[in-house]
């Protein structure tokens, strides 16, 4: 920023100097400017902070649009490696399907809904995305409690 005021302002007296002084008065001013950042964006896999939605393609499950929604604060291809080993859609493809679900079939199959760096708010936000699309494939209500809660605190006020 100090270059491009340099180089595109000048001041009326040529005795004076033109001082820039950045101030950041809170975290949402300086993520609001921080966001113009033009460096590429990382591929999806390494994205991390994020909610994601798997969804199954095998069989009858891709006209039903079975479904699971999670997050991760850790790579998304960290998490998705997790999920090769336990969780909802492990166990979905082992009995609905009586297959191994692969690393592929979760790649190629995940898409990031949201990403948001502050972890309460992400935990919020995956529990109401939740709650609004009711995928087949959650079998538990992360965060549903904690977010009715806050719901709840808020029209109390």
């Amino acid at each position: 920023m100090h270059a491009i005021i340099n180089d595109h302002v000048k001041c009326k007296n040529t005795n004076e100097k033109l001082n820039l002084i950045i101030y950041y008065k809170s975290n949402t001013i300086s993520s609001i400017i921080m966001k113009n950042n033009l460096r590429p964006k990382q591929p999806a896999l390494k994205q991390t902070h994020t909610i994601y939605e798997y969804n199954c393609k095998i069989g009858d499950c891709e006209l039903q649009r079975s479904s699971y929604i999670g997050m991760s604060t850790t790579t998304l291809s960290r998490r998705l490696t997790m999920h090769l080993v336990n969780g909802a859609p492990k166990i979905h493809t082992q009995l609905e399907h009586q297959q191994q679900l692969t690393r592929s079939m979760l790649v190629n199959n995940t898409k990031i809904l949201r990403t948001e760096r502050n972890t309460n708010r992400l935990e919020i936000k995956e529990a109401l995305l939740i709650l609004k699309h009711k995928p087949s494939l959650n079998n538990q209500n992360t965060g549903t409690a904690r977010t009715l809660k806050l719901l709840n605190d808020i029209y109390d006020v």
